[in-house]
């Protein structure tokens, strides 16, 4: 775009979609049929990307109108339905990205944007969804990641509350480790988000889970900080540990995941101090080696801890005596113990999740030539203009 003479004056993707808005509006600015709707599912479809969108717009005639749109399925997005009773009963429609706050605001009728789906709403609360061109037959790739570690654990997936699916995850790491643990007394989970594997594994193991870590909540996520030192600096001030919980135990320290490993070698350090017999470290996922390109924002810029070198040399490295991951395998199958789909499906099917951050394949990368081809497509067809959504 910009070898055409477009410029852009920010680092957001947003701009990018605004620019081929404009672009199409200028093609297409006399043809009636070209509404706004038709020209950003045509948009949609040229850019790449994997985000799910929500806006707004105002047209000539000072119309307002809403829309939520879901492009690939990687990312999720739910929408449903909001009554207000002061206003005679006028019903809102509600995006958003995870479903658990709908039900403490009243919210109801809601349900998954269908992937590769624009939904427009107009100011009298009429429903139109768009099929956006090229996506079809690329499969959902939802994130596995987000299953991991990045959904709020209330959050439903495909039916299937998050919480439930990283007690699974913590069951099958038992599962997969429970003859190399050795003396194990007591378990601990990191908190926030390693907590429910921890439990899940507390369960399938029979051992005591203590809240021997407790983290300080005026801190945000360490692996987000701009540099390495900020990221050291946030985890060293994140966590405090109760030594009457590790001090003389064999302790197995539970997390959901692992990128940089700066709170999981800070982590060691803090618990040495109060002399435990030992420290296994248990990771309920997969190892990271690989940039996230797809919203979670994992950039490969040498500080992935897995990325090089082996599972032993990453342990000492830590300071922990043992050092366990899930596989991915297993940690399918947990996956398709709690969804209501086709197990071998979701056990096989390489287009039903993106397991880049593993496993270093990029969908993206396969969809670059539709991509060129979308702009000479047909305008799209309005799939319905009813209030419920059709996969």
């Amino acid at each position: 775009m910009e070898e055409t003479a477009i410029g852009f004056h920010y680092e957001s993707d947003t701009e990018i979609l605004l620019a081929e808005i404009c672009k199409l509006q200028m093609k297409f600015g006399n043809d009636p049929e070209m509404t706004f709707p038709r020209i950003l599912t045509i948009a949609l479809g040229i850019v790449p990307g994997s985000a799910s969108i929500v806006g707004a717009m105002i047209d000539h005639n000072k119309n307002i109108f809403f829309f939520g749109a879901r492009k690939q399925g990687n990312r999720p997005l739910f929408m449903g339905k909001l009554r207000d009773e002061t206003m005679s009963g006028r019903e809102s429609v509600v995006f958003a990205s995870e479903d658990y706050m709908m039900d403490e605001f009243g919210i109801t009728e809601v349900e998954e944007v269908p992937p590769c789906t624009l939904v427009f709403v107009d100011n009298r609360g009429v429903l139109q969804n768009y099929k956006i061109p090229s996506h079809s037959d690329t499969g959902l790739r939802h994130c596995i990641f987000e299953l991991f570690y990045f959904a709020h654990p209330l959050t439903s997936f495909r039916g299937a509350r998050i919480s439930r699916l990283r007690m699974s995850f913590g069951k099958y790491l038992y599962e997969q480790y429970k003859d190399r643990l050795g003396h194990v007394e007591v378990v601990l989970g990191v908190p926030e988000s390693g907590l429910h594997a921890a439990l899940g594994f507390a369960h399938a193991s029979k051992l005591p889970l203590e809240h021997g870590i407790v983290r300080n909540h005026h801190m945000g996520r360490s692996f987000m900080g701009e540099n390495m030192s900020e990221r050291e600096f946030r985890a060293n001030e994140k966590y405090f540990v109760d030594a009457s919980v590790v001090q003389d135990k064999h302790v197995c320290l539970v997390d959901d995941s692992l990128v940089r490993a700066i709170t999981a070698k800070l982590l060691a350090q803090k618990l040495r101090k109060y002399k435990p017999k030992s420290i296994t470290f248990l990771v309920a996922s997969p190892p990271i080696r690989h940039a996230n390109l797809y919203g979670i924002d994992i950039q490969d810029d040498g500080t992935i801890a897995a990325k090089d070198g082996s599972i032993e040399e990453l342990k000492s490295r830590l300071g922990y005596d043992g050092l366990h991951y899930l596989d991915l395998d297993n940690a399918r199958k947990a996956i398709a113990d709690h969804l209501p789909l086709d197990r071998e499906k979701v056990l096989h099917d390489n287009t039903f999740f993106d397991t880049c951050t593993f496993t270093g394949e990029y969908w993206h990368r396969e969809q670059m030539s539709p991509f060129l081809a979308v702009e000479a497509a047909e305008p799209p067809l309005c799939l319905s203009s009813t209030s419920n959504l059709v996969d």
